[in-house]
């Protein structure tokens, strides 16, 4: 793997990432969530 400082933080990081803001949703609404049935193998 490698890896980055992160800004002026310090830290170091992962240069690889796995963005989230795309997982299956199940709902409509106020009451959508993340399908965690079809979400967890894609993060696993």
């Amino acid at each position: 793997m490698k890896y980055r400082k992160f800004g002026n933080t310090g830290a170091t990081v992962s240069i690889l990432g796995f963005g989230a803001m795309r997982l299956p949703m199940v709902g409509e609404g106020e009451n959508q969530q993340v399908d965690l049935d079809k979400s967890l193998p894609l993060i696993q």
